[in-house]
C-alpha cells in the first residue's frame, strides 16, 4: 500500500511494515485500530495538509488491496461480472463500509473463507482497510475507485489512448 498524491509519495504505510510494527491481534482490537490511526495521523501530516488544501473527491486504488476489496464485494453482491474485462471499478461506499466492518471483526480463518480473498491478502487486508477508512474519514472523499492499472501503466495507457496530451511533458 503506497500513497501517492501529486508529487508526494509515502510507502511508510506499507501493510507489511504496519503489520510488523503493530502486530495486531486476530481479530484486530479497538486498541490496535487506535494505535494505528494515531501513527497514521503523525506520519501522514503532509498528506493530511494536501487533502485539506486540494479537497480530493475520489480515492483511487490500483491493484492489491483494492482488487481484493472489489473481488470480495462483487462476489458477495453477485456482481463479479462487472469486473471482467474492465480497467476500472466504482465502489459503492456503503458496500465498502460493510466490508470494512466485517474485516475488522473477522479472524484470519474467517477472512480466508470469504469468496474473493486471496490467502496472501488475508492478514494485510485488515491493515489496508484501516488505512483506507482512515483516509476516507479525514477527507471529504465521496468516491472510491479501483484502477486495474498500476500508476505507471495507467499513465502510459492514457498516453497511448490519447487521453493525456503528450504536450504535458516538457523536453526543454
Amino acid at each position: 500500500y503506497e500513497i501517492t498524491y501529486g508529487d508526494w509519495s509515502s510507502d511508510v504505510c506499507s501493510s507489511d511494515l504496519l503489520i510488523e510494527k503493530f502486530k495486531p491481534a486476530d481479530p484486530v482490537t479497538a486498541a490496535d485500530i487506535n494505535a494505528l490511526e494515531l501513527f497514521l495521523s503523525n506520519e501522514l501530516q503532509d498528506l493530511i495538509e494536501a487533502i485539506n488544501k486540494y479537497q480530493p473527491q475520489t480515492l483511487i486504488g490500483s491493484s492489491g488491496s483494492f482488487d481484493t476489496f472489489a473481488d470480495v464485494i462483487t462476489l458477495k453482491n453477485n456482481t463479479h461480472h462487472l469486473l471482467q474485462n474492465q480497467t476500472t471499478y466504482d465502489f459503492n461506499l456503503d458496500d465498502y463500509k460493510v466490508l470494512h466492518s466485517k474485516l475488522l471483526h473477522s479472524s484470519h480463518a474467517e477472512r480466508l473463507a470469504m469468496p474473493g480473498m486471496l490467502p496472501m491478502r488475508a492478514d494485510m487486508i485488515v491493515v489496508a482497510s484501516i488505512l483506507t477508512n482512515y483516509i476516507l474519514n479525514i477527507s471529504e472523499i465521496k468516491n472510491m475507485k479501483l484502477s486495474t492499472y498500476a500508476l505507471k501503466e495507467g499513465v502510459m495507457q492514457s498516453i497511448i489512448s490519447g487521453k493525456i496530451m503528450t504536450s504535458l511533458f516538457s523536453y526543454d
